[in-house]
C-alpha cells in the first residue's frame, strides 16, 4: 500500500506548503488543492492579512467527514466513577463555550444550531451550508478498482533539469544543485522522463529525455562550473526541446537552478520574454525557476516567470533544500 501511495501522490513535510504555494502562485491557471476544511480555516486565518484567502470548493456528492465520536467502554473495570466523569466531559463538550472554541479551531460543531464564528465564515473561503453530506470510506472493491487503474488515471511527468554551470557557481551553489537535482531524479517515478541541461557561455543538452534516472545521474556528477552565463538561451533550449520531444501525453515542467546575471545569451531579455509569454501556455509547459542568491538582482528572471505563469524562487544556500522539496511537490 505504501508503494502505492508513493506512486499515487506526493506528501510535503506539511499540508500547509501545499496551502502556501496555492496562496503564492501567479499563474492564471487553474489551481487547486484537496484539503480539509478545518486545514483551509486556519491557514486562511493565520494569512488573511497577507493575501486573499483560499476559497474551499465543496463536492455536490458530498465530502468525507471526519467524525470524532465518543464512547464509553463497558469492560468488566468500568467504574460508576469513570461512567460519571466521561458524562461530566460529553456534558462539558455539549457547551456553547466548547463548541465555540472548537469552532475557532476550524472545527464544525456537534451542535449545529450554532451561528458560525471565525474562521468558519466566507471571510475565510468557509461556507458551512455547503458539505453537509457526507460520503461513506470507499470500499474494498472500489480500492482495488482504483489501485488497477491508476497507471492509467495518472498522466506521466516529462520534466527537464537545467542547470547552471557557470563560473561564479563554483564551489557550494553547484555542489548543493547537483545534490537537490540528484535527489528529485532518484525519486521520480519509473513512468516519468527526465533530461538534463547545463549552461555556461553556451546550453548544452547533456541528457535527451529518458526514463532511467540513472543515465542522467552520472553525467550530472561530472559537471564542473567555468566560462560565463547564458541562462536565457539555456531557457529557450529547454523549451525547443519540450516542444520537439515525444511527450504530449506528459505533464510538462522545466526546472531551472541558478545564480542569475546573464552576460553571454544571444537571446535577449526582451525577446525571452515575448517568446516565454506565448510558447510556455502553448504548450502546456510549467516553468520554475530557482535563484540561489541573496545579492543578484534576479527582477530579469522573474519576469520570465511571470509571463509564463511559472514559479520563481530565490534563497541562500540554508533555503535551498525546503524550496526543492516545495518543488518536488509540484512535479
Amino acid at each position: 500500500m505504501k508503494d502505492y501511495e508513493q506512486f499515487a501522490a506526493g506528501y510535503g513535510i506539511r499540508e500547509s506548503i501545499v496551502l502556501a504555494n496555492l496562496s503564492n502562485a501567479t499563474s492564471d491557471k487553474v489551481q487547486f488543492s484537496i484539503t480539509s476544511e478545518q486545514q483551509l480555516a486556519m491557514f486562511n486565518a493565520r494569512r488573511l492579512q497577507a493575501s486573499t484567502p483560499l476559497i474551499a470548493l465543496y463536492p455536490e456528492e458530498g465530502s468525507y467527514w471526519m467524525d470524532y465520536s465518543m464512547c464509553l467502554s463497558d469492560a468488566d473495570w468500568i467504574t460508576p466513577a469513570h461512567r460519571a466523569a466521561a458524562k461530566m466531559l460529553v456534558d462539558f463538550l455539549s457547551t456553547e463555550i466548547a463548541q465555540i472554541e472548537v469552532m475557532r479551531r476550524g472545527f464544525r460543531p456537534s451542535r449545529l444550531s450554532l451561528p458560525p464564528v471565525p474562521p468558519l465564515t466566507k471571510k475565510y473561503g468557509i461556507d458551512v451550508s455547503k458539505g453537509q453530506r457526507a460520503r461513506l470510506p470507499v470500499d474494498g472493491q472500489g480500492v482495488e478498482f482504483l489501485l488497477e487503474r491508476l497507471s492509467d488515471i495518472m498522466r506521466p511527468s516529462a520534466v527537464l533539469y537545467v542547470l547552471d554551470a557557470s563560473g561564479s557557481m563554483e564551489g557550494a551553489p553547484l555542489r548543493v544543485g547537483k545534490d537537490l537535482y540528484r535527489t528529485l531524479l532518484a525519486s521520480s517515478h519509473w513512468r516519468d522522463v527526465k533530461g538534463l541541461i547545463s549552461f555556461s557561455t553556451k546550453p548544452e543538452v547533456l541528457v535527451d529525455f529518458t526514463a532511467d534516472s540513472n543515465k542522467i545521474i552520472p553525467v550530472l556528477d561530472r559537471v564542473r562550473a567555468s566560462g560565463g552565463s547564458a541562462v536565457y538561451d539555456a531557457i529557450r533550449r529547454a523549451v525547443d526541446l519540450m516542444v520537439h520531444s515525444p511527450i504530449e501525453s506528459h505533464r510538462k515542467t522545466i526546472v531551472v537552478y541558478t545564480d542569475g546575471d546573464d552576460k553571454n545569451s544571444e537571446t535577449s531579455l526582451r525577446s525571452l520574454l515575448a517568446y516565454s509569454e506565448d510558447m510556455f501556455k502553448v504548450h502546456n509547459i510549467d516553468l520554475i525557476i530557482i535563484g540561489v542568491g541573496h545579492d543578484t538582482d534576479f527582477s530579469d528572471l522573474e519576469q520570465v516567470a511571470s509571463v509564463a505563469n511559472g514559479i520563481f524562487r530565490r534563497g541562500g544556500l540554508d533555503d535551498m533544500k525546503q524550496i526543492f522539496e516545495e518543488v518536488q511537490i509540484s512535479l
